[in-house]
């Protein structure tokens, strides 16, 4: 894992050689600025896919699907998460 601040240098790196990429960071202003480049490269770039964030925001969805299909309504959540 690279810090988030070398997170966009490796995407355009990736960009230029057609590689996908994938950060467990939140996604930067600077990384959401190159996801037109990216798409005209033809590369997923993904970031958040870690614990959290990541795993945490496919199992709140997963929960608020749920709520949704049993015809509730989520209204409030709050995620927390502790290190190792």
């Amino acid at each position: 894992l690279l810090p988030y601040t070398f997170h966009p240098d490796v995407a355009k790196v990736c960009i230029k050689y057609h590689k996908n990429m994938v950060t467990a960071s939140y996604i930067s202003p600077e990384m959401r600025d190159l996801h037109t480049a990216a798409k005209n490269a033809g590369i997923t770039i993904m970031n958040e896919v870690g614990v959290d964030p990541g795993i945490d925001h496919m199992l709140a969805m997963q929960c608020f699907d749920e709520v949704s299909r049993s015809g509730g309504k989520v209204i409030s959540y709050v995620s927390y998460c502790g290190g190792i």
